[in-house]
C-alpha cells in the first residue's frame, strides 16, 4: 500500500505524483492478468489527500 507524502512547509509534496503510481499499479496488475485468466482483477485507487 501507497499513501501520498506529507506536504512540507511550501505546501509542496516531494516524490512522485498519485497519478503516476496510479498508471504504474495499473500496469502491474494488468502484466499479471495473463497468467490469471480465469481470474476477475479488480484495480482500485483513491484521489483523495489529506
Amino acid at each position: 500500500m501507497w499513501a501520498g507524502e506529507k506536504k512540507d512547509g511550501s505546501g509542496q509534496r516531494s516524490g512522485p505524483k498519485g497519478s503516476l503510481r496510479w498508471i504504474e499499479g495499473y500496469g502491474r496488475i494488468a502484466g499479471m492478468a495473463p497468467d490469471m485468466l480465469s481470474t476477475c482483477l479488480v484495480y482500485v485507487a483513491d484521489a483523495t489527500y489529506v
